[in-house]
């Protein structure tokens, strides 16, 4: 959309100013993309010459998901595994992989919760589950830790000229 409006760059000059700009003025960035202004279609559509007066397209995103619930549906009701269903845009495995992860976690501390029957049982479940959940915050922490180790790695400094 850029692009459209600078005819005599290509997109890797956008793309280079926009890199150059946050790392000299990122303030400025900041600033811009805090208070935007709001954006004249019609003006936009007369300096690039496009014809914006149609609909508005579909979101092909939107078709995407709605295939995939579609079939997932359509499995579902065979009693079948869902296999093979893209799990569309913007959506990844990890997300579902650490919620099960997470459920199989929690479901022994519930299972133990529901078994107990006297009072003092109930608070050492109650102390072993407190236990339980504090660990793996620890966990995630730690885990979070490590990954921020590993993003920060030391800096090049280029000779400039």
């Amino acid at each position: 959309m850029i692009a459209q409006l600078f005819p005599l760059r290509n997109r890797r000059q956008i793309k280079s100013k926009w890199t150059r700009e946050d790392r000299h003025h990122p303030q400025r960035i900041t600033h811009a993309l805090m208070h935007r202004k709001k954006i004249n279609l019609d003006q936009y559509a007369e300096k690039t010459g496009q014809n914006l007066s149609g609909p508005v397209p579909d979101d092909p995103l939107e078709a995407i998901n709605k295939l995939r619930d579609e079939q997932e549906a359509t499995a579902k009701a065979a009693g079948g595994p869902v296999y093979g269903i893209p799990t569309g845009a913007g959506k990844s495995n990890w997300r579902k992989k650490k919620k099960e992860e997470e459920e199989a976690v929690v479901e022994p501390i519930e299972e133990e919760d529901e078994s107990d029957d006297s009072e003092g049982e109930d608070e050492v479940a109650k102390a072993r589950r407190e236990e339980e959940e504090q660990r793996l915050i620890d966990e995630e922490i730690a885990r979070a830790e490590e990954k921020e180790k590993g993003k920060a790695g030391p800096r090049r400094r280029t000779k400039r000229g």
